[in-house]
């Protein structure tokens, strides 16, 4: 079990890219992070674990991210065309892949309508957009966020949502989660957008809806269900608390009704949040790792910077969305590998 590896677009030496970014770029990122790392002597950052991430395939095209570890079962995810404007990239999981363009037993079906957020940077090659990986060798949380001030030194979150500018911050998820079994194997998970549309809004919320809808994406596709049966594929929820937001289920979210406050809830001195769980055909699942929503949604401030504060000697990064949503995820064991 372990705790994850931060990496971000302000370390020394870390991979940049761009408004209008390529797939290259994309993953030059991926691989400086979670490949080979980056940046020599005290600010050398490695590669989560002693058995890191891999990619075996990659071309002009696009790139295979497989998972590491010490498990011989090691999904794989592929990257590939990027859409400019509101920044995004489709993806296509399965368990393996034998070549850059074969995926064996896959989880998703190629839709280029799958896609994965990267942020926003004023479709500009002059300014780079700010990211913050946190990664074991098995799962691994992207947070993308907005440039569009177009700053030499971007900061993470941009543009403040709270005066009434949009805010097109992106978080997904890929690797494994926590089985409610412990014999459980097909443990894995990608939480990413399935919709055409190329508002940011589609891109952005994904890690803070637990449910996929109609209207927004979130969808959450698990690598088999407690029977262990690799090519049961299903859609699965996240079961949370349900915050009060009028016509929405956003995570953190600001209620409709109520004036915005910066102050974040506590109780008796004491920030609540509760782990999110995912639930598949009547079951529970399991566990995300690492991150948690609060008890009480209320907002959390949405200014140029990563909301960080101490949890029991690790520490809660808060972001948040284009939607006045947030979600926290911590830096202490995550509970896989």
């Amino acid at each position: 079990m372990s705790a994850p590896t931060i990496y971000k677009w302000t370390d020394a030496d870390a991979p940049q890219f761009h408004g209008n970014a390529t797939i290259s770029e994309v993953e030059a990122v991926i691989r400086g992070c979670l490949v080979d790392g980056y940046s020599a002597g005290l600010t050398r950052k490695d590669p989560p674990g002693a058995t890191p991430w891999s990619m075996p395939f990659a071309d002009a095209t696009g790139f295979i991210l497989q998972q590491g570890g010490s498990q011989p079962r090691k999904c794989a995810l592929k990257f590939y065309s990027i859409g400019t404007n509101y920044l995004y990239c489709s993806v296509h999981a399965a368990v393996s892949w034998s070549d850059i363009n074969t995926p064996i037993t896959e989880w998703t079906d190629g839709d280029t309508a799958h896609r994965v957020g990267l942020g926003y940077g004023n479709n500009s090659a002059s300014f780079n957009v700010p990211w913050f990986i946190m990664a074991t060798q098995r799962s691994v949380y992207f947070n993308f966020g907005d440039n569009r001030l177009s700053l030499d030194s971007p900061l993470f979150n941009g543009i403040d949502v709270l005066a009434g500018k949009s805010q097109n911050t992106a978080g997904w998820f890929f690797g494994d989660y926590i089985p409610t079994l412990p014999s459980q194997t097909t443990n894995q998970v990608i939480i990413m957008n399935d919709r055409v549309s190329t508002q940011s809004n589609e891109y952005t919320s994904v890690l803070a809806k637990p449910t996929h809808t109609a209207t927004f994406g979130g969808i959450k596709v698990v690598s088999g269900t407690s029977s262990n049966i690799d090519e049961s594929m299903i859609l699965c929820d996240f079961i949370i608390n349900k915050p009060a937001r009028s016509g929405t289920s956003l995570l953190g979210g600001i209620p409709a009704t109520t004036a915005v406050d910066l102050v974040p809830t506590f109780t008796g001195n004491n920030l609540y949040t509760i782990p999110a769980r995912i639930v598949g055909h009547n079951e529970l699942l399991g566990i995300m790792p690492g991150i948690t929503f609060p008890v009480n949604p209320h907002p959390y401030p949405h200014g140029s910077e990563i909301l960080s504060f101490p949890s029991g000697g690790d520490t809660i990064y808060v972001f948040n969305t284009s939607n006045t949503s947030n979600y926290f995820i911590t830096d202490g064991e995550w509970g896989v590998d």
